[in-house]
C-alpha cells in the first residue's frame, strides 16, 4: 500500500490550494462524463441502425488526489496547483474496448 508522507510546509501549500485541486478534479470528472455520454450515444446509434457496434465497453478513471501528490513528490515537483497543471498529464483517462 502507498504511504503518503508530506512535510509540514508542503501540507500547508496543499491545504491552501485544496479548493483549486478539488475544482480541477471536478472538471476532469465532468469532462469524462460528457465523453462517456457521447460514446454511449454513438453506441446506441449503431444499435438503432442494426449495425455491429465497435464499442463493447467503456472505462473511465480520474486519479485520486493522493495519487497525484505521490506522483508530484516522486518527480520532485512543487506541490502547487500551477505545478500540477503544467506537469501532470494523466489525471483522467478513458478506455474504449471493442
Amino acid at each position: 500500500m502507498f504511504e503518503l508522507t508530506v512535510e509540514l510546509s508542503q501540507l500547508e501549500t496543499i491545504s491552501s490550494q485544496a479548493k483549486e485541486f478539488e475544482q480541477l478534479i471536478f472538471f476532469y470528472e465532468a469532462g469524462l462524463e460528457q465523453l462517456e455520454t457521447k460514446m454511449n450515444i454513438l453506441k446506441k446509434g449503431y444499435q438503432y441502425d442494426n449495425m455491429r457496434c465497435p464499442i463493447n465497453r467503456i472505462q473511465t478513471r480520474v486519479k485520486s488526489i493522493d495519487s497525484i501528490i505521490g506522483k508530484m513528490k516522486k518527480r520532485n515537483l512543487d506541490l502547487t496547483y500551477s505545478s500540477l497543471i503544467n506537469n501532470i498529464y494523466d489525471i483522467a483517462g478513458m478506455r474504449v474496448i471493442s
